[in-house]
């Protein structure tokens, strides 16, 4: 004839869709909480971040130099300190002895 599975009962069913709705508003929430802004001159606001992201389009990337003088110069002393503390031994190629 056919297969026959079993219903689950009342309270299963009722709980998990309970249990799936409070996780939806749950989500909904917090993701709503994230826009919230507070100053105390101002109050409550929303922030949606719409005009971020018009200033964030309108404006150009500024390259950024890779490293100033300063951060050079600065690299150099530490290298120059640390050559002069820990300076490089020459290792001295094993001599060749030769059987007469």
């Amino acid at each position: 004839a056919g297969v026959v599975y079993q219903a689950p009962d009342l309270g299963t069913l009722l709980n998990s869709r309970i249990v799936s709705a409070v996780s939806h508003l749950q989500s909904g929430f917090e993701e709503a909480r994230g826009y919230s802004r507070y100053h105390p001159s101002k109050g409550y606001w929303w922030d949606f971040g719409k005009e971020k992201e018009k200033v964030k389009k309108t404006k150009a990337p500024k390259k950024e130099e890779p490293s100033s003088l300063f951060q050079r110069r600065r690299v150099d002393m530490l290298l120059d300190q640390l050559t002069r503390q820990y300076p490089f031994k020459m290792q001295t190629p094993p001599a060749i002895e030769t059987k007469t």
